[in-house]
């Protein structure tokens, strides 16, 4: 396991002047000891205990793609997890976020990770296949998102593990659980009008020029029955959903 490094004064004074230049920090990482890039937050760390359980303990001859890196975080923590090689790519809204992860990767000392500024559409350009992919956070920004994951389809060689804010589920039952686990297969209805209003009918919702938790780069709002359809229509096979109550962690191979 890698862990941050102690350093020297004049190295302190010099890494933190760095991580200031290179402001605003989307991702907190403890980048040496005791040197964090962002400490009044404390994502992405809750969202990794969420994926965690969901890699194997050794990623040890594997390769992972990091969709949306941002400063690194995730991508870390797959090469901590023993991964043989990692890429990570952006190419969003925080324009400064891949050369954070650059200079996280260095003061942290690092190896075998790549990160690129890179548009989730042009992740065929990587010419490789990977073990597992993580799509976390990056969906509902998306311009076209069935593209984005047509593209994904074409380089995941194993798992994915998907993550999107979905459209608040109320009244939750077990009734409406066991109809979303019958979603994970493939199945066809003679579609009536009347179908659209059904509570389980796969919807999207479009946000154009609005705030939506306090950021107005999301675009997109799906239900958990368009999130699935949506991920089985670019060919992914859904194996397991954990459901909250604002969104869904999907793994799907």
């Amino acid at each position: 396991m890698f862990k941050p490094k102690e350093l020297s004064p004049e190295e302190k004074q010099r890494v933190i002047s760095k991580i200031n230049e290179l402001s605003p920090w989307f991702h907190n990482i403890e980048i040496a000891r005791g040197i964090f890039t962002n400490p009044k937050s404390n994502y992405p760390l809750e969202r990794w205990h969420a994926v965690e359980p969901e890699l194997p303990e050794s990623l040890e001859n594997r390769t992972c793609l990091d969709i949306g890196c941002s400063s690194g975080f995730f991508s870390f923590k797959l090469r901590e997890r023993g991964a043989e090689r990692v890429v990570g790519i952006d190419g969003g809204e925080q324009v400064l976020a891949i050369e954070q992860a650059k200079f996280a990767k260095s003061v942290l000392g690092m190896d075998n990770i790549e990160f690129k500024k890179l548009d989730v559409y042009d992740v065929d350009q990587l010419d490789t296949k990977y073990d597992y992919t993580l799509f976390l956070g990056v969906f509902y920004h998306l311009r076209h998102p069935l593209l984005a994951l047509d593209k994904l389809r074409k380089v995941t060689n194993g798992k994915m593990i998907f993550q999107t804010t979905i459209s608040r589920i109320e009244n939750s039952s077990k009734r409406e659980i066991d109809y979303i686990e019958r979603l994970t297969e493939p199945h066809n209805i003679m579609l009536r009008s009347n179908h659209f209003y059904e509570k389980g009918f796969p919807k999207l919702y479009f946000t154009e020029n609005m705030m939506m938790d306090g950021d107005n780069s999301n675009r997109w709002l799906p239900n958990v029955e368009c999130t699935i359809a949506m991920l089985r229509s670019s060919g992914f096979k859904i194996e397991k959903i954990h459901l909250g109550d604002r969104e869904v962690i999907i793994i799907c191979s």
